[in-house]
């Protein structure tokens, strides 16, 4: 018992420590930028953003001249999980929207559905995953003879960069990640097949990290296993089918059968910014992020190609290269948030190889994706300290 608490407290300390920081970022935007209006984190816009009037009485702080993100489309699906107040009718992707489930979910459950409480429920949510991923990659990365300090490095990952700030629950399925990479390698079925049932229901691409453990098992002939691990599906399945039911609509396809059209359209297409210094900057940096996904494809393919290196993880990283080869773009590809933030699992266990053979040469896409997303922690760095220098 004893050594079990010694190798439970530096983890638990950590990722204490990187939720801690988390939720100092969020305050201090708040309360020093947004005049202490917690609604501020789901960047509600007031372009084409309609609002609910039940909701009313939360004064949803609204930014000019914006449509806002994807935080905010998730807020209202915690205050309505299950249709019964119709909110699914603001949304803009309500299939979608409502098939990724377990972040409002849960917020609808700590909350008990009262409305006053769901937002507080929400912020704890995605804290509390920033916490646990944090808490499996420290796991980890003491378990293979590295520092404890390396589950830090969950909070360098794309999808936590952008949920911490904007309440997006990309996070979700990243610390799913982590603690997919750790109950695997440490053969803990139940853990591993509750982790996995999880990760469906966070996102449709958790259905990936599933798909690649099933293929890893098969490639190891446990056929009765994957069959039994497959079953973690069908929570997520029997949850799509309810949502079609009350949406009536399926979800878009966003696919090619060309490979890589999305990455080279986007190349040569960037999204467009407000013309400036900014875009002068921007446009070059999520280029920069394109090619930190392509350097990410390659380490996959090459893992896949070696069978002394092949595993659990490579096989779980495949699948999200081959939805990224296929991936057409719509939203995903223009811009680096979005697609770093749905590939962060692909970027987590690249990264992890990295440190696992000490190789930093697996850390360039990260380092490529990250300063796109950096800008907006800068600006929101330099309202905060304006806002300090003013008091």
């Amino acid at each position: 018992m004893i050594v079990c608490k010694r190798e439970l407290r530096a983890p638990l300390l950590i990722a204490c420590a990187a939720t801690a920081l988390a939720f100092c970022w969020q305050f201090a935007m708040v309360h020093l930028t947004y005049d202490g209006n917690w609604t501020s984190l789901f960047y509600t816009g007031d372009a084409r953003m309609h609002l609910p009037d039940e909701l009313a009485s939360e004064h949803i702080y609204r930014f000019p001249g914006v449509v806002g993100y994807d935080g905010q489309l998730y807020h209202l699906v915690a205050h309505d999980p299950l249709f019964h107040r119709n909110f699914a009718r603001y949304l803009d992707m309500p299939t979608v929207r409502y098939r990724r489930i377990l972040v409002p979910g849960l917020a609808a459950l700590l909350s008990f559905g009262h409305d006053r409480w769901v937002d507080r429920a929400y912020f704890a949510t995605i804290l509390g995953f920033v916490f646990l991923g944090t808490f499996w990659l420290a796991r980890w990365s003491v378990s293979h003879g590295h520092s404890v300090y390396w589950g830090l490095l969950f909070l360098a990952m794309p999808a936590t960069l952008s949920s911490v700030p904007l309440m997006v629950i990309d996070v979700s399925l990243a610390a799913l990640t982590a603690g997919f990479i750790w109950y695997a390698g440490r053969k803990a079925p139940v853990q591993l097949f509750a982790v996995l049932a999880c990760a469906v229901l966070a996102r449709e691409t958790g259905i990936l990290l599933l798909a690649g453990w099933c293929g890893w098992l098969l490639y190891r002939r446990q056929i009765l296993r994957a069959i039994l691990y497959a079953a973690a599906a069908v929570p997520a399945a029997l949850w799509a089918l309810f949502v079609t039911m009350h949406t009536g609509q399926p979800g878009p396809v966003w696919l090619s059968p060309i490979p890589l059209y999305g990455i080279v359209y986007t190349l040569g297409h960037p999204f467009h910014y407000p013309p400036g210094l900014m875009e002068n900057l921007l446009v070059p940096l999520d280029r920069l992020g394109l090619i930190g996904m392509l350097a990410a494809l390659l380490f996959v393919f090459r893992d896949a190609m070696r069978p002394a290196v092949r595993d659990h993880n490579t096989f779980a990283a495949l699948a999200f290269a081959a939805l990224a080869l296929f991936l057409a773009g719509g939203d995903v590809w223009p811009e680096v948030a979005a697609f770093g933030r749905n590939f962060t699992p692909l970027l987590l266990i690249v990264t992890i190889s990295g440190i696992r053979r000490s190789s930093w040469l697996r850390f360039i896409p990260l380092l490529l994706i990250d300063p796109r997303i950096g800008i907006t922690y800068a600006t929101q760095a330099g309202r905060i300290a304006s806002a300090i220098l003013h008091r």
